[in-house]
């Protein structure tokens, strides 16, 4: 079938010959590495790794030697994965007089774990050409080989892109002792191999690479001095990146603030993450200028991130009034991170800017800060024209926890947009205490759906107590939205009369009300809530009754036996299934025979979960 015209009876064959894992099919797979169909290719290619042993290594270790470059491909791709069955086969490359095979051994080695290996690779390192020296660095440098650290090291003086392989691989072994050797390098090299030194020396995180790094950074120019610096800020923590000199130190600042201006994201990014480090005062006003035009959250983020550390606060005070948006957001997140009394007044102020957002983070910030002298300003806010700073100065009012805002949120609760009444009653929750209740209590007579609503579900939170009978007056509300938060209200206060008041809702012409209670009653109720959740047994709604069902199983219900056992005769296989899937989680043996007749059901799901019950009731088999 390999042969097959067709290559859908080829690509069956492949995978067919795979799966059987007869060694005999080897060489025709190996055949099929260049079929004209791609599918086939890798079919034939997967089967031979399903075979793997040293008999398909022999068969590809000479296709390294063929002008086809597929199928040489191919085959390095293969034996890199399974080369391991026959590693003496690479490695006698490695000496062979065809430069190329040296080439290619030494990249597949770098994949193979056997004895030898290492040591054959670092023997390469000396091999009359560079490519295979460059090979043999790059592998000795994926598998992490210290023992090769001296023959990499003397390649640093080698070609160029040979040095440049050392380098990698230095870097990837990561052992402290090649620093040294790197940051001497720098003093011979080419400004395009300096760079890959710095960048390499930024992978190591021992913080004994730092004095070499700081010297080299005494001498350095331009782009080189703004690789070493990178490398430092990867390398250094903090508190030995502030104890830098003071030349020094104004030197790798100045580096930064030009960095900024760089076309890159990624190297502005790294200069911002400098700049916080460093936390240079001089570039405040370069970090204004930068927010104008940031247009990415994360940028915007690591500019208000490096502006907090350097704590300037004279700039951000005068940015934060600024008609550029951008820039007055910056220095708005800014203030609100550095925190502190002198940051309050100035994000009083920000709550009177053009732009909704800047207010809107403002109180945001002045709640994050939480001082009492904010009060003023953040009451005026809640008549903001913008819905979102509304929605921020009440979370801020919350945090503050003042009574005096109870009256002001209070109001909000009316309020046509959900999100704002929403904020405005968690803040009340958050503030709390018997004036809150009250006024959650008087609110369940107003005139407003919306504040009936809330306020149920505040009591809820608080506790109904003495506002228990007048929640319970709710469950005839004309609205649905008003009787489904009384029922969860009710139903989470934990007093027991809640149930007896809870009975009426199962008349409710409101499909969504009866399932929030069928829902909550199912997953959180008390054992006292067993007996109304056997009335929704029989509610229209298919669905409820399923809820009903599940939760009195989950719940191992033994008052909810007999109506169970009635819906195993059901029209509805659903209800069926779950009724019988109940009774097994409830245990009682009384329902083994009915659910034996179950056996004998027209659906196969019926007839599990009926088998799965009786083990269970049964206690096996």
């Amino acid at each position: 079938m390999l042969q097959a015209p067709a290559p859908d009876l080829r690509l069956r064959a492949a995978q067919a010959l795979g799966d059987l894992g007869d060694r005999r099919a080897i060489p025709a797979l190996v055949d099929r590495l260049t079929d004209e169909d791609p599918a086939v290719c890798e079919a034939s290619s997967q089967a031979l790794l399903n075979l793997r042993g040293r008999e398909v290594a022999a068969r590809l270790a000479p296709l390294l030697a063929v002008e086809q470059i597929a199928l040489r491909n191919a085959a390095m791709s293969l034996l890199r994965r399974i080369g391991e069955d026959a590693p003496d086969l690479l490695l006698d490359l490695l000496n062979d007089n065809d430069r190329d095979l040296r080439i290619f051994a030494a990249d597949i080695l770098a994949h193979i774990e056997a004895p030898g290996v290492a040591r054959a690779l670092i023997n390469a390192l000396a091999d009359p050409d560079p490519n295979v020296r460059a090979n043999a660095a790059t592998s000795l440098g994926l598998r992490g080989a210290s023992a090769a650290l001296p023959g990499l090291i003397e390649l640093l003086g080698d070609e160029e892109w040979v040095a440049f392989a050392a380098i990698e691989a230095l870097a990837l072994i990561g052992d402290p002792s090649a620093v040294k050797p790197l940051i001497d390098c720098l003093q011979k090299s080419s400004e395009v191999l300096c760079l890959a030194i710095a960048e390499a020396l930024g992978r190591f995180s021992d913080p004994r690479v730092l004095p070499p790094v700081l010297d080299a950074m005494r001498q350095a120019e331009g782009p080189l001095l703004q690789h070493l610096l990178s490398a430092l800020l990867k390398g250094a923590n903090p508190t030995m990146l502030r104890s830098m000199d003071h030349d020094l130190r104004e030197r790798a600042c100045m580096v930064l603030v030009d960095a900024l201006s760089d076309p890159s994201s990624q190297v502005k990014s790294d200069a911002l993450l400098g700049i916080a480090v460093l936390g240079d005062n001089a570039s405040v006003y370069s970090l204004l200028d930068l927010s104008r035009q940031a247009n990415s959250g994360e940028m915007q983020e690591l500019i208000v991130l490096a502006l907090a550390s350097i704590g300037e606060m004279a700039p951000l005070v005068g940015a934060v009034g600024d008609p550029n948006p951008r820039l007055a957001e910056v220095a708005v997140r800014a203030l609100g991170q550095i925190g502190g009394e002198l940051s309050v007044g100035p994000l009083i102020e920000a709550l009177q800017h053009a732009s909704p957002q800047v207010r809107s983070l403002a109180a945001h910030s002045l709640g994050e800060i939480n001082a009492a002298m904010s009060l003023p300003a953040l009451l005026a806010a809640l008549h903001d024209d913008d819905d979102e700073t509304k929605v921020q100065a009440a979370w801020a009012l919350g945090r503050l926890g003042n009574f005096g805002a109870i009256p002001a949120l209070g109001s909000l609760l009316d309020h046509p947009t959900e999100e704002v009444r929403d904020q405005a009653l968690q803040a009340l929750l958050e503030i709390g205490g018997t004036v809150v209740r009250q006024l959650m209590i008087a609110g369940l007579t107003d005139q407003s759906p919306h504040r009936r609503e809330l306020c149920a579900r505040g009591l809820g939170w608080l506790g109904a107590g003495e506002g228990m009978s007048a929640m319970a007056g709710l469950l005839s509300d004309p609205y649905p939205k008003v009787r489904r938060e009384v029922v969860l209200a009710l139903l989470g206060s934990g007093d027991s009369r809640a149930i007896d008041f809870l009975e009426t809702v199962s008349h409710d012409p409101d499909t969504t009300v009866r399932r929030s209670l069928v829902e909550a009653l199912a997953h959180r109720s008390p054992r006292e809530g067993m007996g109304l959740l056997v009335k929704y047994l029989n509610d229209p709604d298919p669905e409820i009754r399923l809820e009903a069902v599940e939760g009195l199983g989950r719940a191992g219900a033994a008052e909810a036996v007999e109506p169970l056992l009635l819906l195993l005769d059901s029209s509805e296989n659903r209800i069926k299934e779950s009724a019988a899937k109940a009774l097994g989680a409830i245990g009682d043996t009384g329902a083994s025979t009915p659910l034996i007749r179950l056996l004998a059901d027209d659906n196969p799901r019926v007839r599990a979960a009926a088998m799965t019950a009786i083990q269970k009731i049964e206690g096996g088999w």
